[in-house]
């Protein structure tokens, strides 16, 4: 795990920074989705680079995403405010926005591509954003011992439990 160097995060259109690694983190959802998300506690530090302008579609692409957020210097569409697991995020739209790291430009259409890299190369930490104890209740973790019981010899008829 490399992780020399300063992680930025950049509008792509004209280049300014909006984010450094200390204020990211990739959001988890499970079963499968991720977003590069603000971190709760830093959103004041991400607005001092973005516009935030109430989502104009409506409906549920507003009920989800109720604001939408602009690149400060050139009104660039680099993110949106997200509603997840009950959470207001600040999500950046990959798409528009790219990361510097180790003097290198990580670039990407859609965020899968990447996550792995960003968490092991920049470091960005991934953190789980499922309701308390809800993740647990659906998979187990890897580290969790599982008991399995053999039920085949188990099987009773209503009878049997009146007697």
């Amino acid at each position: 795990m490399a992780q020399t160097g300063t992680v930025t995060l950049h509008c792509i259109k004209c280049h300014l920074e909006l984010a450094r690694k200390e204020t990211l983190m990739l959001a988890s959802i499970p079963p499968s989705h991720c977003h590069l998300a603000v971190r709760q506690d830093k959103e004041h530090v991400a607005f001092t680079k973005l516009i935030q302008v109430e989502n104009p579609k409506g409906g549920k692409s507003a009920q989800y995403c109720p604001y939408i957020v602009y690149c400060q210097e050139c009104d660039s569409h680099v993110g949106n405010i997200t509603i997840l697991s009950s959470k207001k995020l600040i999500c950046y739209k990959i798409e528009n926005v790219y990361i510097c790291h180790a003097g290198k430009e990580i670039k990407a259409k859609r965020l899968k591509n990447i996550t792995k890299r960003l968490e092991e190369e920049c470091g960005i930490e991934v953190v789980n954003m499922s309701p308390e104890g809800e993740a647990s209740s659906r998979s187990p973790r890897s580290s969790e011992a599982l008991i399995y019981c053999d039920t085949s010899g188990l099987t009773h008829t209503s009878r049997e439990n009146d007697s």
